[in-house]
This record gives C-alpha cells, structure tokens and sequence, in this order.
C-alpha cells in the first residue's frame, strides 16, 4: 500500500526523502520498471522525479555528450544531436509508447540484465553523475552495486563515440524485451582488431563486460567461428522461462559475432 507520494523540487529534497523512508521508499522516473514490479516488491513511498530529472542532451566542445537521467528514449531516437550508436540501442524497446515514459537514469538505475541500453552504455564506458556529489562513476559499476545514488546525469566521452560499433539484439516478439542484447566497440587497424569492447545482457544477473574475451580478440583478426567459441568459453547463462542455457549461449555467442559486423 502506497503511503506517501512526494513530488521534490530539488536534487537535494529527493535524496533527502530517500533518506528519511530508506528501503520503503522508491525513486520514480518513467514508472515502466516499477509497473513490472510493483506486485513483487512492497514500496510505501514513492518520490516523484519529473521536477528534479533533467531531459536535457548536450554535446560538448570537445565531442562529449551529457544526457540528462530524465532523457527518454524517445528523446534518443528523435534528437539529431544523439549519435548513432545510443538510437540504435533505443530503438531495441520497439513499442512508441514505451519509449515515450521510459527514461535512460530509470534503465540505469532498474540495472536490470534485459536493460536495453545497458550493453551499448558499458562499450562506450559511459559514467554517471550523482546528483549528491561531482562524483563521476561508470555505468557498469553503477549497475553491478559497487556505489549508488541518485542519478543526473549520463556523460559519454567523444572519444569512445567514434569507435566502431555494433549491436544486436533477439526478442520473442517486436513489442518484447530482449532475451539477449549485445554490444561492441572496437577500433580496426591493418585488418586487425584493438581497444575492444563487448558487452552482454540476459546471460547473468546483470549485464557484464567480458574482458577475457576483449584480450584475446587484441591484435588478432578473428574468423566467426573464433568469436563464436570464444564467448560461448566465458559465459555461464542461467536457464529460465525466457530461454535454455544452451539457447541463451548459442544466440549470445551468434550475436556477438553478428555485431562485429562477422557472418
């Protein structure tokens, strides 16, 4: 039963408010991940943050990007300024109407393995700002629980923007989400493969860079079939109503492949 419903104006009031009610209480951004789980989870406070949440994206002098935690996904799709890289990952939550509510620091914050924009934030080594604090933390650390806070803002360095990128993603129907999403960086020089990055979403309990998988494909020029054992080596999936083990570590292996651009 909801008991309290707060509507802060400021960074400072809603974190305050998170203090004072702790566990009972939950942020609310878009409300797409807590529709999910509000039948699961007993919150009695709910602190409104449309005043507070920022849906403001700017690029910066120097290429970088800041994108505000009230940003939908929406915003991505339609904004010139976002990149190429950040629409196509938006573009994986098929359903108009989802897209309009649900908000990049609500899919950061949910930290939910099927996030999809969580694989393409890790490649891209976006950080997040706490509202609290200058402090700048990355995404995937955010995600993994080594800090919290509330989020303001996602930053993207211009660096990492002009890398290669792929991405792929397989759901059960156009208006689902991901079963398994992948995302990858990397820069080609000579045929070969440097400063790779690949991330994974739906094969744990959250979405993981595979580093031992980056080192190895380092320098090399892989063939499909290399990538595809390779991944299908480092990951462990755990079977559940939305794929077998041996799906999930077929179809995340092919879409790795499928996201360096290899067929």
């Amino acid at each position: 039963m909801i008991k309290n419903y707060f509507t802060p104006n400021t960074i400072e009031e809603a974190v305050s408010l998170k203090e004072t009610y702790g566990d009972r209480a939950k942020y609310l951004s878009g409300g797409t991940e807590l529709n999910l789980r509000i039948n699961k989870e007993k919150y009695e406070t709910f602190i409104d943050l449309r005043n507070v949440n920022s849906r403001e994206i700017k690029v910066l002098e120097s290429g970088s990007m800041e994108i505000g935690a009230g940003v939908t996904f929406q915003d991505l799709v339609s904004n010139e300024n976002v990149p190429y890289q950040l629409k196509r990952a938006a573009q994986y939550m098929d359903s108009r109407n989802v897209r309009n509510i649900a908000t990049i620091g609500g899919n950061i914050g949910s930290g939910r393995t099927m996030g999809d924009l969580l694989p393409t934030l890790l490649v891209l080594e976006a950080k997040v700002k706490i509202g609290e604090s200058e402090k700048l933390i990355t995404v995937e650390d955010y995600i993994h629980g080594r800090c919290d806070g509330l989020i303001e803002k996602i930053i993207i360095n211009g660096s990492d923007l002009e890398k290669s990128y792929g991405s792929r993603a397989h759901m059960r129907t156009s208006n689902d989400i991901s079963i398994i999403g992948a995302a990858v960086t990397f820069e080609e020089r000579d045929g070969k493969l440097h400063r790779v990055k690949i991330a994974l979403g739906g094969v744990d309990k959250k979405v993981i860079r595979l580093r031992e998988v980056e080192g190895s494909l380092e320098g090399k020029t892989p063939t499909k079939e290399e990538i595809v054992n390779l991944i299908k080596e480092n990951i462990n999936p755990l079977g559940d109503v939305r794929g077998s083990k041996e799906f999930k570590t077929h179809m995340a292996a092919e879409l790795v492949a499928e996201s360096f651009g290899i067929n």
